[in-house]
């Protein structure tokens, strides 16, 4: 914000004059103001004119008369050089701005998208664009770690949340997952157990996801509509960032539900497959919260986004039971493929006859399958993110 913002005319000038002997002194003083008077604006050393994220004049405050007088406007006699030049600023289309050579110094592409040609164009090499990209992610990801440090709230809630569940699910199925699978009240209850905390992996990471980006987008769309930095930049920064939060997250949750449920397979069999479930329902959560603007909206939208993964995950009703012309939305539903991998490991010696062997030949699971269903459920994440990077480009680029 500006420093004389709420101040009358005086107590800036008072201001002001603090800033020049503050300056005077050896330090640097850089801020923005907004229609300073011709008494502030002659105390300036230096000025900056952005119009539109690209700049218009910069250089020495006394040399703006000449500057606008030797690309055609010149400032009028006794006016506040200030206001003549927002006024340009505001008046003249940007097209003829630049014809006039107002943006001589400036550019509104961003250095990756400049290309070599014959009249002199700045030429970037592949390892400088990948350096300003580089450049772009870190310093977006060390502002999302401070922006989680100052609201340490919404993290305490997100997993005091995680805990609880996965402690109500692990009470609820305490240790069922010792008992014999060959019995169907054993199974049936074994699965239900699968089933739910399958359920928690999706909804728990996803819902955060889904409430933030509606939140966090028009500063985002604000600093891409001023070339700060690409989509690509801020997507892999916010991906890099949800990793972290989702690995850690599914990691307490089924640490505890996989504990008191005493499932047989091995912990670190079951949390690839919760992780990259949850990994799924956030990427489904970025294409929704990219594409609209608040986050009430976004959680309207919440049943249709995750309602489907249960209905069509093969388990609730058989498949041959669901109409055709809806039956393909199976395919693209993470939880059909989570649960079948689940299966496969926690009841890998299901004897023929038994509930759980019925289960998965009805599902057409079998252990030569368990490569597809890998490939098919990261696939989908893969899909799922590029998806949402392109609607939030899209999304960008209108106010661009």
């Amino acid at each position: 914000a500006s420093p004389t913002s709420g101040l009358d005319s005086f107590s800036t000038v008072q201001l002001i004059q603090v800033l020049k002997k503050v300056a005077n002194a050896g330090a640097s003083v850089l801020f923005t103001i907004h229609q300073p008077s011709s008494e502030v604006f002659r105390s300036f050393d230096q000025l900056i004119l952005l119009n539109r994220g690209r700049v218009m004049y910069g250089g020495d405050a006394i040399s703006v008369p000449d500057f606008f007088a030797s690309k055609g406007h010149p400032v009028p006699k006794n006016f506040n050089p200030a206001d003549w030049i927002m006024n340009i600023a505001q008046t003249v289309s940007e097209t003829n701005l630049n014809d006039a050579g107002f943006y001589s110094m400036s550019s509104t592409k961003t250095p990756c998208d400049m290309e070599s040609d014959m009249n002199g164009t700045v030429t970037r090499e592949e390892s400088d664009c990948f350096a300003d990209f580089a450049t772009e992610a870190y310093y977006l990801f060390r502002r999302e770690l401070r922006g989680m440090k100052r609201n340490p709230a919404s993290l305490k809630v997100r997993f005091v949340s995680t805990i609880c569940v996965n402690l109500l699910i692990g009470l609820v199925f305490n240790d069922v997952g010792k008992l014999d699978s060959s019995v169907f009240k054993n199974f049936q209850s074994q699965f239900g157990s699968i089933f739910m905390v399958m359920v928690q992996m999706m909804f728990g990471p996803a819902l955060p996801t889904l409430l933030n980006f509606p939140s966090e987008r028009p500063v985002f769309v604000r600093e891409f509509s001023t070339n700060h930095y690409s989509v690509a930049s801020y997507f892999v920064s916010r991906f890099t960032v949800e990793t972290v939060l989702t690995f850690t997250q599914v990691s307490v949750g089924l640490g505890i539900s996989w504990n008191l449920v005493s499932y047989q397979a091995p912990f670190l069999s079951w949390l690839p497959v919760a992780y990259a479930l949850a990994m799924c329902s956030t990427a489904l959560s970025v294409i929704v919260g990219s594409l609209v603007s608040e986050a009430k909206t976004a959680t309207e939208f919440l049943p249709l986004l995750f309602i489907p993964q249960l209905l069509f995950s093969g388990f609730l009703v058989a498949t041959d039971l669901i109409p055709k012309w809806i039956r393909w939305m199976r395919f693209i539903c993470p939880m059909t493929y989570a649960i079948g991998l689940v299966l496969l490991i926690e009841f890998d010696d299901c004897e023929s006859g038994t509930p759980c062997n019925q289960m998965r030949e009805a599902a057409k699971l079998t252990y030569d399958s368990r490569l597809m269903l890998w490939i098919v459920l990261i696939s989908l994440l893969v899909s799922f993110r590029l998806v949402g990077l392109f609607g939030l480009r899209q999304k960008a680029m209108q106010f661009h």
